[in-house]
C-alpha cells in the first residue's frame, strides 16, 4: 500500500517541482560555477533554495491527495495494516464517536495553523525583499 501511495504521489510532486526548475535561469548556475562552488554546493545553496517552494507545494498536494484518495487505500490495504482514512471509515460505520470528532478538530486546527504560518512567512519574506 505504501508503494501505491508513493506511485500516486510522485507525479504530483514532479508537476509542482519541474515548472519551478524550468524557471531557473542558467546564469545562476554559471555564476555559482564561476565563483568556484562544487556541484554539492551548487545543489544545496543555489538549486535547493530556488525549488523549495515547489517541493513544499508538491508535498502538501501529495499529502492532501493521499488523505483524499480513500478508495485506492481501501482496496489496496492488506490485513493488519490500516491508514487513518480507513480507520476513520471503519469507526464511522459503527457511529461517529468523540475520538473521530477530536481527530477532525485537531486536523482542522493543524491545517489552519499551517496555512496561516505559511502565509505570514511568505508575507514576511516579501516585505523583507521590498525593504
Amino acid at each position: 500500500m505504501l508503494l501505491s501511495h508513493i506511485a500516486f504521489s510522485i507525479p504530483i510532486v514532479v508537476l509542482m517541482v519541474l515548472p519551478r526548475l524550468s524557471e531557473m535561469s542558467p546564469s545562476l548556475l554559471d555564476a555559482a560555477r564561476d565563483l568556484g562552488s562544487t556541484n554539492t554546493q551548487t545543489l544545496t545553496r543555489v538549486i535547493m533554495p530556488f525549488i523549495t517552494p515547489g517541493i513544499l507545494s508538491g508535498f502538501f498536494m501529495a499529502f492532501t491527495y493521499s488523505l483524499d484518495d480513500f478508495a485506492v487505500t481501501f482496496f489496496v490495504t492488506g490485513n493488519g495494516f490500516e491508514t487513518l482514512s480507513v480507520e476513520i471509515y471503519a469507526r464511522a460505520r459503527q457511529g461517529i464517536s468523540l475520538e473521530i470528532n477530536a481527530l477532525s478538530g485537531v486536523m482542522f486546527i493543524f491545517s489552519l495553523v499551517l496555512v496561516i504560518g505559511t502565509t505570514s512567512f511568505s508575507a514576511a519574506r516579501l516585505h523583507t525583499r521590498r525593504s
